[in-house]
Protein backbone atom coordinates (compact mmCIF):
# COMPACT_ATOMS: atom_id res chain seq x y z
CA UNK A 1 0.00 0.00 0.00
CA UNK A 2 2.85 2.42 1.08
CA UNK A 3 4.50 1.81 -2.23
CA UNK A 4 1.33 2.12 -4.50
CA UNK A 5 1.20 5.73 -2.45
CA UNK A 6 5.00 6.52 -3.24
CA UNK A 7 4.14 5.89 -7.17
CA UNK A 8 1.25 7.70 -7.04
CA UNK A 9 3.01 11.00 -5.35
CA UNK A 10 6.14 10.22 -7.76
CA UNK A 11 3.44 10.40 -10.82
CA UNK A 12 1.80 14.05 -9.23
CA UNK A 13 5.10 15.49 -8.69
CA UNK A 14 6.37 14.30 -12.39
CA UNK A 15 3.16 15.93 -13.52
CA UNK A 16 3.78 19.22 -11.87
CA UNK A 17 7.68 19.45 -12.95
CA UNK A 18 6.84 19.35 -16.62
CA UNK A 19 4.19 21.49 -16.12
CA UNK A 20 0.91 19.65 -17.37
CA UNK A 21 -2.29 20.38 -15.88
CA UNK A 22 -4.27 16.53 -15.56
CA UNK A 23 -4.89 14.10 -12.95
CA UNK A 24 -4.90 11.17 -14.79
CA UNK A 25 -4.92 9.82 -18.26
CA UNK A 26 -6.22 6.28 -19.96
CA UNK A 27 -5.94 5.00 -23.39
CA UNK A 28 -3.75 7.97 -24.52
CA UNK A 29 -6.30 10.90 -23.00
CA UNK A 30 -5.59 12.83 -20.73
CA UNK A 31 -8.83 14.30 -18.00
CA UNK A 32 -8.84 16.28 -14.88
CA UNK A 33 -11.81 15.05 -12.39
CA UNK A 34 -13.54 17.04 -10.00
CA UNK A 35 -14.19 14.80 -6.94
CA UNK A 36 -16.94 16.45 -5.79
CA UNK A 37 -19.23 16.69 -8.53
CA UNK A 38 -17.80 13.07 -9.99
CA UNK A 39 -17.14 14.88 -13.68
CA UNK A 40 -14.45 14.90 -15.60
CA UNK A 41 -13.08 17.35 -18.37
CA UNK A 42 -11.14 16.18 -21.55
CA UNK A 43 -7.61 18.20 -21.44
CA UNK A 44 -4.09 19.17 -23.24
CA UNK A 45 -1.28 15.97 -22.99
CA UNK A 46 2.40 15.48 -22.71
CA UNK A 47 2.52 14.04 -26.14
CA UNK A 48 -0.64 15.65 -27.81
CA UNK A 49 -3.40 13.85 -29.79
CA UNK A 50 -3.17 11.90 -33.25
CA UNK A 51 -4.91 10.07 -35.43
CA UNK A 52 -8.54 8.49 -34.87
CA UNK A 53 -9.62 9.73 -31.34
CA UNK A 54 -12.61 7.99 -29.24
CA UNK A 55 -13.79 10.00 -25.87
CA UNK A 56 -15.41 7.89 -23.81
CA UNK A 57 -18.60 8.71 -21.48
CA UNK A 58 -16.80 7.77 -18.32
CA UNK A 59 -13.54 7.05 -16.96
CA UNK A 60 -12.77 5.26 -13.52
CA UNK A 61 -10.12 6.57 -10.84
CA UNK A 62 -9.91 4.96 -8.30
CA UNK A 63 -12.94 3.42 -6.89
CA UNK A 64 -15.60 6.52 -8.32
CA UNK A 65 -16.59 7.08 -11.92
CA UNK A 66 -16.40 9.92 -13.11
CA UNK A 67 -19.09 11.43 -16.15
CA UNK A 68 -16.89 13.15 -19.00
CA UNK A 69 -18.66 16.50 -19.23
CA UNK A 70 -16.61 19.10 -20.85
CA UNK A 71 -13.63 19.26 -23.72
CA UNK A 72 -11.58 22.00 -21.96
CA UNK A 73 -9.97 25.14 -22.78
CA UNK A 74 -6.54 24.12 -25.44
CA UNK A 75 -7.35 20.38 -25.24
CA UNK A 76 -6.53 19.44 -28.57
CA UNK A 77 -4.96 22.62 -29.34
CA UNK A 78 -2.19 22.35 -32.35
CA UNK A 79 -2.77 18.52 -32.53
CA UNK A 80 -2.22 18.83 -36.18
CA UNK A 81 -2.67 15.03 -36.86
CA UNK A 82 -5.89 14.54 -35.60
CA UNK A 83 -7.56 13.75 -38.24
CA UNK A 84 -11.62 12.31 -36.19
CA UNK A 85 -13.14 13.00 -32.79
CA UNK A 86 -15.78 10.58 -31.55
CA UNK A 87 -17.58 13.06 -28.95
CA UNK A 88 -20.17 11.10 -26.31
CA UNK A 89 -23.27 12.41 -25.58
CA UNK A 90 -22.26 13.42 -21.78
CA UNK A 91 -20.67 16.30 -22.93
CA UNK A 92 -22.08 19.46 -22.69
CA UNK A 93 -19.29 21.96 -23.27
CA UNK A 94 -16.28 22.64 -25.69
CA UNK A 95 -13.94 24.78 -24.57
CA UNK A 96 -11.68 27.35 -25.79
CA UNK A 97 -9.35 26.92 -28.60
CA UNK A 98 -10.23 23.07 -27.94
CA UNK A 99 -9.62 21.94 -31.71
CA UNK A 100 -7.54 25.29 -32.56
CA UNK A 101 -5.02 24.24 -34.94
CA UNK A 102 -5.84 20.48 -35.80
CA UNK A 103 -5.00 21.08 -39.43
CA UNK A 104 -5.58 17.60 -40.26
CA UNK A 105 -9.46 17.27 -38.67
CA UNK A 106 -11.89 16.47 -41.46
CA UNK A 107 -15.23 16.43 -40.22
CA UNK A 108 -16.80 16.99 -36.50
CA UNK A 109 -20.46 15.18 -34.89
CA UNK A 110 -21.43 17.53 -32.44
CA UNK A 111 -23.50 15.39 -29.78
CA UNK A 112 -27.12 17.35 -28.91
CA UNK A 113 -25.96 17.47 -25.44
CA UNK A 114 -23.46 20.16 -25.82
CA UNK A 115 -25.12 23.71 -25.23
CA UNK A 116 -21.46 25.68 -25.53
CA UNK A 117 -18.77 26.48 -28.01
CA UNK A 118 -16.01 28.32 -26.93
CA UNK A 119 -13.81 31.06 -28.62
CA UNK A 120 -11.86 29.89 -31.13
CA UNK A 121 -12.76 26.65 -30.56
CA UNK A 122 -12.16 25.37 -34.47
CA UNK A 123 -9.99 28.17 -35.44
CA UNK A 124 -6.95 27.37 -37.87
CA UNK A 125 -8.84 23.98 -38.89
CA UNK A 126 -7.99 24.20 -42.52
CA UNK A 127 -8.94 20.54 -43.52
CA UNK A 128 -13.04 20.77 -41.89
CA UNK A 129 -15.18 20.10 -44.75
CA UNK A 130 -18.11 20.13 -42.60
CA UNK A 131 -19.80 20.29 -38.96
CA UNK A 132 -22.66 18.16 -37.51
CA UNK A 133 -24.55 19.88 -35.23
CA UNK A 134 -28.04 17.94 -35.04
CA UNK A 135 -31.05 19.77 -33.12
CA UNK A 136 -32.01 20.71 -29.71
CA UNK A 137 -28.26 21.24 -29.17
CA UNK A 138 -26.57 23.92 -27.72
CA UNK A 139 -27.54 27.39 -27.04
CA UNK A 140 -24.69 29.54 -28.22
CA UNK A 141 -21.84 29.56 -30.76
CA UNK A 142 -18.57 31.48 -29.48
CA UNK A 143 -16.09 34.21 -30.19
CA UNK A 144 -14.33 33.07 -33.71
CA UNK A 145 -15.82 29.53 -33.23
CA UNK A 146 -15.32 28.48 -36.92
CA UNK A 147 -13.19 31.78 -38.02
CA UNK A 148 -11.25 30.88 -41.29
CA UNK A 149 -12.86 27.64 -41.68
CA UNK A 150 -11.99 27.98 -45.91
CA UNK A 151 -12.93 24.15 -46.46
CA UNK A 152 -16.21 24.63 -44.27
CA UNK A 153 -18.52 24.49 -47.05
CA UNK A 154 -22.30 23.95 -45.39
CA UNK A 155 -23.44 24.37 -41.56
CA UNK A 156 -26.72 23.53 -39.95
CA UNK A 157 -27.66 25.66 -36.99
CA UNK A 158 -30.22 23.88 -34.41
CA UNK A 159 -33.32 25.52 -33.51
CA UNK A 160 -31.83 25.88 -29.96
CA UNK A 161 -29.31 28.04 -30.64
CA UNK A 162 -29.67 31.56 -29.75
CA UNK A 163 -26.66 33.59 -30.25
CA UNK A 164 -24.00 33.66 -32.63
CA UNK A 165 -20.68 35.43 -31.39
CA UNK A 166 -18.64 37.76 -33.36
CA UNK A 167 -16.82 36.55 -35.74
CA UNK A 168 -17.75 33.06 -35.58
CA UNK A 169 -18.01 32.52 -39.06
CA UNK A 170 -15.70 34.97 -40.16
CA UNK A 171 -13.23 33.85 -43.48
CA UNK A 172 -15.69 30.57 -44.24
CA UNK A 173 -14.87 31.31 -47.56
CA UNK A 174 -16.49 28.39 -48.82
CA UNK A 175 -19.62 28.36 -46.91
CA UNK A 176 -22.84 28.90 -49.38
CA UNK A 177 -25.66 29.08 -47.56
CA UNK A 178 -27.12 29.82 -44.51
CA UNK A 179 -30.16 29.58 -42.51
CA UNK A 180 -30.64 31.44 -39.16
CA UNK A 181 -33.65 29.51 -37.03
CA UNK A 182 -36.15 31.69 -34.99
CA UNK A 183 -34.44 30.73 -31.89
CA UNK A 184 -31.54 33.27 -32.49
CA UNK A 185 -32.02 36.73 -30.98
CA UNK A 186 -28.61 37.98 -31.52
CA UNK A 187 -26.05 38.05 -34.80
CA UNK A 188 -22.33 38.81 -33.41
CA UNK A 189 -20.03 41.56 -35.28
CA UNK A 190 -18.06 40.28 -38.39
CA UNK A 191 -19.88 37.01 -37.50
CA UNK A 192 -20.31 36.05 -41.36
CA UNK A 193 -17.61 38.57 -42.75
CA UNK A 194 -15.54 37.76 -45.55
CA UNK A 195 -18.15 34.33 -46.58
CA UNK A 196 -16.88 35.24 -49.85
CA UNK A 197 -19.13 32.07 -51.23
CA UNK A 198 -22.44 33.45 -49.19
CA UNK A 199 -25.28 33.39 -51.73
CA UNK A 200 -27.99 33.70 -49.73
CA UNK A 201 -29.20 33.80 -45.41
CA UNK A 202 -32.41 33.93 -43.82
CA UNK A 203 -32.70 36.42 -40.58
CA UNK A 204 -35.56 35.22 -38.44
CA UNK A 205 -37.82 37.80 -36.70
CA UNK A 206 -36.50 36.76 -33.65
CA UNK A 207 -33.92 38.35 -34.12
CA UNK A 208 -33.53 42.08 -32.67
CA UNK A 209 -29.56 42.79 -32.97
CA UNK A 210 -26.88 42.61 -35.57
CA UNK A 211 -23.56 43.42 -35.24
CA UNK A 212 -21.09 45.92 -37.25
CA UNK A 213 -20.14 44.09 -40.54
CA UNK A 214 -22.00 41.16 -39.85
CA UNK A 215 -22.71 40.51 -43.60
CA UNK A 216 -19.80 42.50 -44.73
CA UNK A 217 -17.51 41.46 -47.41
CA UNK A 218 -20.11 38.66 -48.78
CA UNK A 219 -19.31 39.24 -52.45
CA UNK A 220 -21.39 36.88 -53.64
CA UNK A 221 -24.44 37.55 -51.58
CA UNK A 222 -27.22 38.91 -54.10
CA UNK A 223 -30.54 39.27 -51.59
CA UNK A 224 -31.53 39.89 -48.42
CA UNK A 225 -34.68 40.26 -46.19
CA UNK A 226 -34.51 42.95 -43.02
CA UNK A 227 -36.17 41.60 -40.65
CA UNK A 228 -38.97 43.83 -38.77
CA UNK A 229 -37.33 43.07 -35.49
CA UNK A 230 -34.45 44.88 -36.87
CA UNK A 231 -34.46 48.50 -35.17
CA UNK A 232 -30.56 49.28 -36.11
CA UNK A 233 -27.72 48.42 -38.22
CA UNK A 234 -23.94 48.98 -38.33
CA UNK A 235 -22.29 48.73 -41.69
CA UNK A 236 -23.71 44.98 -42.37
CA UNK A 237 -23.26 44.56 -45.50
CA UNK A 238 -20.27 46.75 -46.43
CA UNK A 239 -18.29 45.14 -49.62
CA UNK A 240 -21.15 43.26 -50.42
CA UNK A 241 -20.75 43.97 -54.01
CA UNK A 242 -23.33 41.70 -55.83
CA UNK A 243 -25.98 42.60 -53.47
CA UNK A 244 -28.70 43.23 -56.16
CA UNK A 245 -32.37 42.89 -53.75
CA UNK A 246 -33.22 44.27 -50.55
CA UNK A 247 -36.71 43.63 -48.78
CA UNK A 248 -36.88 46.19 -45.78
CA UNK A 249 -39.87 44.25 -44.00
CA UNK A 250 -43.23 46.28 -42.75
CA UNK A 251 -42.46 48.34 -39.53
CA UNK A 252 -44.03 51.12 -37.78
CA UNK A 253 -40.33 51.65 -36.16
CA UNK A 254 -37.77 53.70 -38.22
CA UNK A 255 -34.64 52.01 -39.33
CA UNK A 256 -31.75 53.82 -37.59
CA UNK A 257 -28.96 53.24 -40.14
CA UNK A 258 -27.15 56.57 -40.33
CA UNK A 259 -24.21 54.31 -39.11
CA UNK A 260 -25.47 51.22 -40.79
CA UNK A 261 -25.38 51.23 -44.60
CA UNK A 262 -24.07 54.41 -45.21
CA UNK A 263 -20.80 53.94 -45.97
CA UNK A 264 -18.25 54.03 -48.75
CA UNK A 265 -19.04 50.77 -50.09
CA UNK A 266 -23.18 51.06 -48.94
CA UNK A 267 -25.41 48.54 -51.46
CA UNK A 268 -26.33 49.46 -54.99
CA UNK A 269 -29.54 47.32 -55.03
CA UNK A 270 -31.27 46.79 -58.25
CA UNK A 271 -34.48 46.01 -56.63
CA UNK A 272 -36.07 47.15 -53.13
CA UNK A 273 -38.94 46.52 -51.11
CA UNK A 274 -39.37 49.74 -48.72
CA UNK A 275 -41.80 48.65 -45.99
CA UNK A 276 -40.46 51.23 -43.54
CA UNK A 277 -38.93 54.79 -42.87
CA UNK A 278 -35.40 54.72 -43.27
CA UNK A 279 -32.31 57.12 -43.85
CA UNK A 280 -32.10 58.51 -47.04
CA UNK A 281 -28.35 57.24 -47.53
CA UNK A 282 -28.99 54.24 -46.31
CA UNK A 283 -28.63 53.17 -50.53
CA UNK A 284 -26.66 54.48 -53.35
CA UNK A 285 -30.16 54.02 -55.56
CA UNK A 286 -27.81 54.46 -59.04
CA UNK A 287 -28.57 51.48 -59.97
CA UNK A 288 -32.04 50.74 -58.91
CA UNK A 289 -34.42 49.63 -61.30
CA UNK A 290 -37.66 47.77 -59.60
CA UNK A 291 -38.81 49.48 -56.60
CA UNK A 292 -42.02 48.40 -54.50
CA UNK A 293 -43.43 50.88 -51.81
CA UNK A 294 -46.04 48.92 -48.80
CA UNK A 295 -49.36 50.32 -47.79
CA UNK A 296 -47.33 50.22 -44.25
CA UNK A 297 -45.89 53.68 -45.97
CA UNK A 298 -49.19 55.26 -45.93
CA UNK A 299 -48.34 58.07 -43.22
CA UNK A 300 -44.44 57.58 -43.61
CA UNK A 301 -41.78 59.30 -45.71
CA UNK A 302 -40.11 57.59 -48.56
CA UNK A 303 -35.88 58.39 -48.62
CA UNK A 304 -35.08 60.65 -51.29
CA UNK A 305 -34.55 58.98 -54.48
CA UNK A 306 -33.50 62.42 -56.38
CA UNK A 307 -29.81 62.62 -54.71
CA UNK A 308 -27.24 64.93 -56.07
CA UNK A 309 -24.31 62.10 -55.46
CA UNK A 310 -26.67 58.84 -56.36
CA UNK A 311 -30.30 59.91 -57.97
CA UNK A 312 -32.24 56.87 -58.90
CA UNK A 313 -32.49 57.63 -62.76
CA UNK A 314 -32.42 53.78 -63.64
CA UNK A 315 -35.88 53.31 -62.21
CA UNK A 316 -37.77 51.31 -64.38
CA UNK A 317 -40.84 49.98 -62.28
CA UNK A 318 -42.35 51.34 -59.24
CA UNK A 319 -45.04 49.21 -57.64
CA UNK A 320 -47.03 51.57 -55.07
CA UNK A 321 -49.74 50.34 -52.44
CA UNK A 322 -50.36 53.50 -50.81
CA UNK A 323 -54.02 53.76 -50.83
CA UNK A 324 -53.73 57.50 -50.13
CA UNK A 325 -50.43 59.24 -51.78
CA UNK A 326 -49.13 62.14 -50.58
CA UNK A 327 -47.11 65.03 -51.96
CA UNK A 328 -44.42 64.63 -49.61
CA UNK A 329 -43.62 61.03 -50.56
CA UNK A 330 -42.71 61.84 -54.17
CA UNK A 331 -38.97 62.62 -54.55
CA UNK A 332 -38.24 61.00 -58.12
CA UNK A 333 -36.12 62.74 -60.69
CA UNK A 334 -37.13 63.97 -63.85
CA UNK A 335 -35.75 60.90 -65.82
CA UNK A 336 -37.50 58.84 -63.37
CA UNK A 337 -40.85 60.77 -64.16
CA UNK A 338 -40.59 60.15 -68.05
CA UNK A 339 -39.14 56.54 -68.38
CA UNK A 340 -40.38 54.81 -65.25
CA UNK A 341 -44.34 53.09 -65.55
CA UNK A 342 -46.11 53.41 -61.82
CA UNK A 343 -48.09 50.84 -61.31
CA UNK A 344 -50.92 51.75 -58.08
CA UNK A 345 -53.95 50.29 -56.55
CA UNK A 346 -57.37 49.61 -58.80
CA UNK A 347 -59.47 52.78 -58.12
CA UNK A 348 -56.68 55.11 -57.07
CA UNK A 349 -55.74 56.12 -60.57
CA UNK A 350 -57.57 59.53 -60.12
CA UNK A 351 -55.36 59.93 -56.76
CA UNK A 352 -52.34 59.81 -58.04
CA UNK A 353 -53.18 61.84 -61.31
CA UNK A 354 -53.83 64.71 -58.88
CA UNK A 355 -51.37 64.27 -56.61
CA UNK A 356 -48.27 66.59 -56.53
CA UNK A 357 -45.01 64.49 -57.01
CA UNK A 358 -46.94 61.42 -58.36
CA UNK A 359 -49.58 62.70 -61.65
CA UNK A 360 -45.91 63.77 -62.86
CA UNK A 361 -45.31 60.17 -63.88
CA UNK A 362 -45.88 59.97 -68.17
CA UNK A 363 -47.15 56.19 -67.30
CA UNK A 364 -49.37 55.16 -64.57
CA UNK A 365 -51.10 51.64 -64.83
CA UNK A 366 -53.77 50.29 -61.72
CA UNK A 367 -52.87 46.56 -61.27
CA UNK A 368 -54.90 44.62 -59.28
CA UNK A 369 -52.19 42.70 -57.18
CA UNK A 370 -51.42 45.66 -55.03
CA UNK A 371 -53.16 47.84 -51.65
CA UNK A 372 -56.37 45.98 -50.22
CA UNK A 373 -57.72 44.69 -53.39
CA UNK A 374 -58.44 41.35 -53.59
CA UNK A 375 -61.16 40.91 -55.89
CA UNK A 376 -58.78 39.12 -58.68
CA UNK A 377 -56.58 37.34 -56.26
CA UNK A 378 -56.69 33.52 -57.42
CA UNK A 379 -57.61 31.09 -55.27
CA UNK A 380 -55.27 28.25 -53.78
CA UNK A 381 -56.71 25.46 -56.25
CA UNK A 382 -53.87 26.20 -58.81
CA UNK A 383 -51.67 23.18 -59.31
CA UNK A 384 -48.77 25.31 -59.59
CA UNK A 385 -47.39 26.65 -57.09
CA UNK A 386 -49.58 25.04 -53.95
CA UNK A 387 -49.90 27.44 -50.69
CA UNK A 388 -50.73 25.71 -47.36
CA UNK A 389 -52.02 27.39 -44.55
CA UNK A 390 -52.53 26.01 -40.52
CA UNK A 391 -51.51 27.04 -37.11
CA UNK A 392 -49.82 30.36 -38.14
CA UNK A 393 -47.79 29.11 -40.55
CA UNK A 394 -47.90 29.05 -44.74
CA UNK A 395 -46.06 26.75 -46.76
CA UNK A 396 -45.55 27.27 -50.28
CA UNK A 397 -44.40 24.18 -52.25
CA UNK A 398 -43.69 23.73 -56.51
CA UNK A 399 -41.69 26.78 -57.32
CA UNK A 400 -38.44 27.62 -58.70
CA UNK A 401 -35.83 28.23 -56.25
CA UNK A 402 -35.14 31.83 -54.84
CA UNK A 403 -38.96 32.76 -55.66
CA UNK A 404 -39.97 35.52 -53.85
CA UNK A 405 -42.87 34.88 -51.37
CA UNK A 406 -44.76 37.62 -49.10
CA UNK A 407 -47.60 37.43 -47.26
CA UNK A 408 -50.17 39.84 -46.31
CA UNK A 409 -53.20 40.12 -44.34
CA UNK A 410 -56.59 40.87 -45.55
CA UNK A 411 -55.76 44.42 -44.97
CA UNK A 412 -52.45 44.19 -47.19
CA UNK A 413 -50.23 44.19 -43.70
CA UNK A 414 -46.85 42.57 -45.26
CA UNK A 415 -46.60 39.61 -42.72
CA UNK A 416 -43.56 38.58 -43.82
CA UNK A 417 -41.31 37.41 -46.97
CA UNK A 418 -39.04 34.88 -48.14
CA UNK A 419 -37.09 33.17 -51.13
CA UNK A 420 -37.87 29.70 -52.01
CA UNK A 421 -34.74 27.00 -51.25
CA UNK A 422 -35.41 23.87 -53.27
CA UNK A 423 -38.76 24.65 -54.60
CA UNK A 424 -40.31 25.21 -51.10
CA UNK A 425 -41.18 28.23 -48.78
CA UNK A 426 -42.19 28.43 -44.88
CA UNK A 427 -43.36 31.68 -43.17
CA UNK A 428 -44.76 31.96 -40.04
CA UNK A 429 -47.45 34.31 -38.89
CA UNK A 430 -49.66 34.92 -35.51
CA UNK A 431 -52.74 35.02 -37.77
CA UNK A 432 -55.86 33.24 -35.63
CA UNK A 433 -58.00 30.50 -37.28
CA UNK A 434 -60.09 31.53 -40.29
CA UNK A 435 -58.25 34.93 -41.07
CA UNK A 436 -58.01 35.65 -44.74
CA UNK A 437 -54.42 35.49 -46.07
CA UNK A 438 -53.03 36.85 -48.86
CA UNK A 439 -49.61 34.49 -50.41
CA UNK A 440 -48.04 36.05 -52.86
CA UNK A 441 -45.65 34.24 -54.80
CA UNK A 442 -43.52 35.80 -57.59
CA UNK A 443 -46.12 37.63 -60.07
CA UNK A 444 -49.27 35.42 -58.92
CA UNK A 445 -51.06 35.91 -55.53
CA UNK A 446 -53.46 33.18 -53.89
CA UNK A 447 -56.23 34.38 -50.64
CA UNK A 448 -56.82 31.51 -48.18
CA UNK A 449 -58.17 30.89 -44.71
CA UNK A 450 -55.88 29.84 -41.92
CA UNK A 451 -56.99 26.60 -40.49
Amino acid sequence: MKHKLLLLVLSLLLISKNGLAYDYTKNGIYYTCNSSTRTASVVSGGSGYSGNVTIPPTVTLGNYTYDVTSIGNDAFHNCKSLTSIDIPNSVTSIGNNAFNGCSSLTSVNIPNSVTSIGELAFYGCKSLTSINIPPNSFISIGYLAFYGRKSLTSINIPNSVTSIGNHAFMGCSSLTSVNIPNSVTSIGGSAFSGCTSLTSINIPNSVTSIGGSAFSGCTSLTSIIIPNSITATNSWFEGCSNLQEIILEDSDIPLNDEKGFYTSQVPHPKKLYIGRSVYSYAFKFDSLEILTISNNMEDKDLPSFNGISYPANKIKKIYSNLINPQPSQAKFSSKVYVNATLYVPVGTLDKYQSTKGWKEFFQIIEDPSLGNETSDVKQTNADNPTVKISNGQVSVSGMEDKTLVSVFDINGTHLGSTYSSNGNAVIRTNLPQNAIVITKVGNKSFKTIMK
